[in-house]
Formats: structure tokens, sequence, C-alpha cells
């Protein structure tokens, strides 16, 4: 009698797709990420299916003219439609596991299952660190808006991006703590004690977001927030602020299973979601007597692009040590870069406010 056998390809596949899953949603940034452009983190798939090492990524601005009403002419009076674009390069990275023969050695879907959860891990962390070098990234304003990690780039770049971010850059709780040409300047006006995540200094972040016509990241439900994702201290500070205890203890459901003054967690606060992201580190000595400094980013739509030319595929070599020590591995083509048009960055406001380390 003919029995079917379930190819092994298709059970690999099933893994990769699982796998893909779940590294992207334990790298914590999933709730805000689709292929939409109104999610926070835009992701790019179109490498998949085309050849090619860089996917532009288009954006179309908003229509700000008061149009025509009546019996008014619209030929001749029409608007203008912003459009623009932003190359993303994507590049492989890869990591391995050996498993030794004498290590549950079964099948290639058991050797596979033995490195996944480690694979896994190792992946969530890396796009993770990804997003958040991208969140506080120096764009230059060149041809490809090449994006330079915070503590690579010079006082020079610093100030240029600052030049061209004025309206979406906050230095503490003060505009006027900015000087729009000099970055250094501006962290050294930033103190401990105005200058600390407070109420009212999220509520000023947020009008000068809207201000900037940043867009609101909008959920399933039709609501809108903006998200800011900040560091240890400068959450340690929200968490604590009278003012924002206040609400999330009296208007938000007493429930010790879901409201973060019992279990911990993000916390709302005039629309704003509020979520820790502990990498987030501080910028030791760089304010005002010598304090530090915890950036912190306030995102709408189109923050960061994340592309991808090929998802995450396992791979195994059987070939080593004669057999007995076949290796696993994942591989991944992809690219991930704070979303910016002429040096301006289009869906963050970055927050520089005071962080002192705990006593």
């Amino acid at each position: 009698m003919a029995e079917t056998l379930l190819s092994s390809g298709l059970t690999v596949t099933k893994w990769r797709r699982t796998y893909f899953k779940d590294y992207v949603r334990e790298s914590r940034f999933r709730p805000y990420m689709g292929n939409d452009s109104t999610n926070i983190i835009v992701t790019l798939m179109e490498l998949e299916t085309q050849s090619g090492k860089t996917i532009n990524v288009p954006v179309v601005g908003s229509l700000t003219g008061s149009g025509v009403s009546g019996s008014q002419v619209l030929e001749g009076n029409e608007e203008d439609l912003d459009t623009n674009s932003m190359p993303v390069s994507v590049d492989w990275r890869r990591n391995g596991v050996v498993v030794p023969k004498s290590e549950t050695y079964k099948t290639e879907i058991d050797i596979l299952n033995a490195a996944r959860a480690e694979l896994k891990r190792w992946s969530a962390v890396k796009m993770r660190a990804d997003i958040i070098r991208e969140l506080g990234a120096i764009t230059v304003n060149d041809a490809t808006q090449t994006s330079i990690p915070y503590a690579s780039a010079t006082e020079a770049q610093k100030d240029a991006w600052l030049v061209l971010n004025t309206d979406r850059v906050q230095f503490g709780a003060l505009v006027s703590n900015s000087s729009s040409n000099d970055h250094s300047t501006s962290l050294a006006n930033v103190d401990t004690t105005a200058d600390k995540w407070t109420a009212s200094l999220l509520t000023l972040a947020k009008r000068r977001a809207k201000a900037a016509r940043i867009t609101p990241y909008m959920t399933e439900d039709g609501r809108e927030y903006f998200v800011l994702f900040v560091g240890s201290r400068g959450f340690r500070d929200l968490a604590t602020d009278a003012t924002i205890v206040s609400v999330n203890k009296d208007a938000r459901e007493r429930n010790v299973d879901t409201n973060p003054l019992f279990q911990g967690g993000d916390l709302i606060y005039q629309g704003v979601i509020i979520r820790e992201e502990e990498e987030i580190g501080a910028l030791a000595g760089v304010g005002a007597a010598a304090s530090d400094v915890e950036p912190g980013y306030l995102c709408g739509a189109q923050a960061i692009a994340v592309a991808w030319g090929q998802t995450p595929t396992p791979k195994t070599d059987r070939d080593r040590d004669f057999g007995f020590r076949p290796a696993v591995a994942i591989e991944e083509l992809l690219g991930t870069k704070k979303i910016a048009y002429s040096g301006v960055q289009r869906g963050v406001l970055t927050v520089y406010a005071s962080a002192t380390a705990d006593a």
C-alpha cells in the first residue's frame, strides 16, 4: 500500500515562517511594525521577489492648501503634492550553532529545533539593537540620506543635523534650551532639576510633534497615539511623576493584571504610549554640571524602515568532522534605517532629558 510522506522541505518552510514571526515579536517592536505607511516601523518585503540591494522608501506629504469653494475655479489653483524617497540598503546577517551527533542527532528538523531558541533570541536582540540605533542616528543630508550611529557622528555632523531638525529635537523642558546650530551647547543646557522627564515635558514634546506635522500612529480601532520609546531612567521619572501616576491610577481600570501601577508595563498619558526600552542608554556627562542626559524618541508614522531581501532562512552543514558535528545556521538579508528626507527625520521627535543615575 502506498503511503504519502510529508516533504522535509515543507516542514523547514513552516519552521522558517514560525521563526520569523516569533523573532520579530520578541524584538518587542512588533506591535508597531507593518507594511503600511501608517506604521511607526514600516516593513518592506519587495526585495524578496525582486533582485537588488537597495529599495527606495516613498513618502507622500499632506495637502495643506485651502482648496476652492463655491463657484471658484479650481483649474490653475491645484496644489503640489510633496513627494520624495529614501534608499534603504540590505546586507547579510548570519549566525550558526554546531550540534554534535552525540546530542539528539536524529533529523534535520531536530537539529534546527535544538538550536532554534538561541538563534531566535540572537536575531531578536540584533533587530532590537538595529531599531534603537536608528532611532538615535544622525542623518546626513546627502544623496542617500546616510544614517550615522550617534556615537560615531562628529560634532559637525550633529550640528548640521540639528539645524535641519530644529522643530524635531527638544532639549529638556524648554524650547529655548536649544541652540539651533550647536548640539553640545544645547545638551549642556539640560539641568537635573527642571529638565527631567515630567508630564509637562511630555506634553510639550507632543505639541511640538504635532506642530512638526509628524503623523500619529493609528491603532486598528482608529485611535491615534504617539509612542515614546524611553530608557530606564526616563521611564523611572515618568512612572513616578504625580500627574501621570494619578491618571493611570484613577482613569485606567483598576485591574491587577493589566494596570501598569500593579504589574509594570506601558504607561499612557494624553494620547502618548510610554514604552520602556532599557537598551536606550544615557549620555554620560553631557548635561549641565557634567550631568547625564538620556534620549527619548517620540514616534509617529514612518519613523523607521526595515527592508528584507530574504527573511531568516535555516541552513545545515552536514560535512563537519566527517558528518559527526553538523552545524545549523540562520541567514537573512535586511537593512534598517531611520526614515529621513533632505536630512529631516520623518516620524521622530528626539527629546534629550536629564537622567541622573540611581543613588
